[in-house]
Parts: C-alpha cells; sequence; structure tokens
C-alpha cells in the first residue's frame, strides 16, 4: 500500500487524458441521461401513470450521475484551460487525479444507472413492490416526531395516493400483494 500512495505522489499524469475524459462525461450528459428519460417516459405513459417517472427520478443513482459528470467536466476544462505544458504539477497534479478519480466512480454509478435502468424496463414487479413498499410505509403508523402531526399526515397523504395512482387494478394479478391493502 505504501508503493501504491509513493507512486500515486511522484506519477505526474499528463493533461491529454483530461480531454478523454471530457468526452466521456459529455457523453454520458449527452446521450445517456436524456435517453433513459425519454424511455421512462415511454413505461409511464404505457402504465398512464406519471408515479414512475417520479420515483426513477428520486433514485440516488439517478441524481448523482450528472452531478458527478458535470463536475468531472468543470474541473477538467479548467485545468485544460490553466494548464500550459504538458505535464500537471503542484496543485493542479490533484485535480487531475480528482479528475480521474472522479470518472472511476462516474464509471460505476453509470453501471448501477444502467442495472437501475434495466429493472424499470424489464421487471413489472420490480416496479408494484417499489409502489406496494410506499403504500405500506404511508399506512403504518410513524415512528419518529420530527415534523408536526399535519405536516406529516399530508406527506404520507401525498405518497399514499402517488403509489395508489402508480397500481391500477388492472395490473394487479390474482390479488397480488393485495393483502397489504386489507390489513
Amino acid at each position: 500500500m505504501k508503493d501504491f500512495i509513493n507512486w500515486i505522489i511522484t506519477f505526474t499524469p499528463k493533461i491529454g487524458f483530461i480531454s478523454d475524459i471530457i468526452a466521456v462525461q459529455g457523453g454520458v450528459i449527452a446521450i445517456a441521461l436524456p435517453l433513459s428519460i425519454d424511455i421512462i417516459s415511454r413505461i409511464s405513459e404505457r402504465y398512464q401513470s406519471g408515479v414512475i417517472t417520479k420515483k426513477f427520478n428520486q433514485r440516488w443513482v439517478i441524481k448523482l450521475l450528472p452531478i458527478l459528470s458535470i463536475t468531472d467536466i468543470i474541473i477538467g476544462i479548467n485545468l485544460k484551460f490553466f494548464v500550459q505544458n504538458d505535464l500537471i504539477n503542484g496543485y493542479l497534479k490533484v485535480l487531475g487525479w480528482l479528475t480521474f478519480v472522479i470518472f472511476l466512480i462516474s464509471v460505476g454509478v453509470l453501471f448501477l444507472f444502467f442495472e437501475t435502468l434495466r429493472r424499470y424496463i424489464t421487471d413489472t414487479n420490480f416496479l408494484l413492490e417499489e409502489l406496494f413498499k410506499d403504500m405500506e410505509e404511508s399506512l403504518s403508523l410513524p415512528r419518529k416526531k420530527k415534523e408536526s402531526g399535519r405536516k406529516k399526515l399530508i406527506r404520507k397523504q401525498k405518497r399514499l395516493v402517488e403509489a395508489l395512482e402508480g397500481v391500477k387494478p388492472g395490473y394487479l394479478q390474482n390479488g397480488t400483494r393485495s393483502e397489504v391493502l386489507l390489513r
């Protein structure tokens, strides 16, 4: 481990790799995000519910990917603009490594992003389970007293209505999970 840290400290990255990172991150923002939004919108239209789109957009992977990509692009463009020679030194070296680390994290998050998208596209039971989980949580008694009773009730009612809107009676097969509503 000590050798790896010494290598990182002594290795000076070249500025050329940043152009590649900027291009990949730009591609993620330009292609993957709009395409996924379009796919999820079509799924919502098929089920005639905007709840699916809202649930998709609330997932941490969906929120984190654009933030990582844009941060990486901003750091990379600043490095390309302010670095005169091909080698990065000093605090700019730290920014170069940071750009690379953010890129690696983005690739991992992109994999999880596509996995989440795949589940929304192919697994109807996954969507129903998510909506039923929201309904169960909305119907359960409050555990913490962070909000006033009225605010908490309004928030829970809104979540319950959204979950019920997403699960229409025609989509339940043979009473699947209907016992949740009867508890």
